[in-house]
């Protein structure tokens, strides 16, 4: 599979887990709304995943994919 916004793949978090910004991640991470259809990371953010998909349910809630 490919990144679909390859322009920003720096700043996705797969790529911040690589150069160890695990600060940046934590931050991206709080509250999840959104997974890579890749690698299946969480995010607050469409933007730093490289093939953002939406949880369906509620934040903190068993979450189906």
């Amino acid at each position: 599979m490919e990144c679909k916004n390859p322009d920003n793949h720096e700043t996705h978090i797969c790529q911040l887990k690589i150069k160890q910004q695990f600060d940046k991640v934590r931050e991206l991470s709080k509250k999840a709304q959104f997974y890579c259809g890749i690698c299946e990371a969480e995010s607050n953010s469409k933007e730093s995943l490289c093939d953002p998909r939406e949880f369906k349910g509620k934040a903190g809630v068993l979450r189906w994919r």
